[in-house]
């Protein structure tokens, strides 16, 4: 249970990919590739949604909540984009789409990563002060 906020996520995309990749369709690897070059696209609206959701959890979250989904908004554009023109490199047989595939995946999951903690850290308690001070107050009174 230690690793569920990597596993879950993880799973959930996989069976996305995995589900837009065989339902109704011949699986063939030029297919194959033009969906895994997709992967990171739903890997960070994935990452936006986390990053929603600690905005919303909570009143104290909005300021950085915000600002992290505008971060992201931006870095989803970016994958897209790069998607897009790794789609066409990958038609046009051009190798290098194979490096902006990497690079797309790197965006992505550091994204995820991010929004990840960021979720996770504000969920856990809050670290409880040192209570010996209160008590030698009433010991003074």
């Amino acid at each position: 249970m230690e690793h569920l906020n990597i596993v879950l996520p993880g799973l959930l995309v996989m069976i996305a990919f995995l589900l837009k990749l065989i339902v109704n369709q011949k699986v063939d690897i030029p297919k194959t590739i033009e969906s895994l070059l997709g992967l990171p696209v739903d890997i960070v609206f994935l990452a936006l949604t986390f990053s929603v959701a600690f905005t919303l959890s909570s009143v104290e979250n909005q300021r950085e909540g915000l600002f992290y989904c505008f971060v992201g908004f931006i870095i989803a554009m970016i994958v897209v984009l790069i998607w897009k023109f790794s789609q066409y490199l990958f038609v046009d047989k051009r190798k290098i789409w194979i490096l902006l595939l990497f690079l797309n995946l790197t965006l992505a999951g550091f994204s995820v990563y991010k929004s990840i903690e960021m979720l996770t850290n504000s969920e856990k308690p809050q670290k409880i002060e040192n209570t010996n001070n209160n008590d030698n107050n009433f010991e003074n009174q």
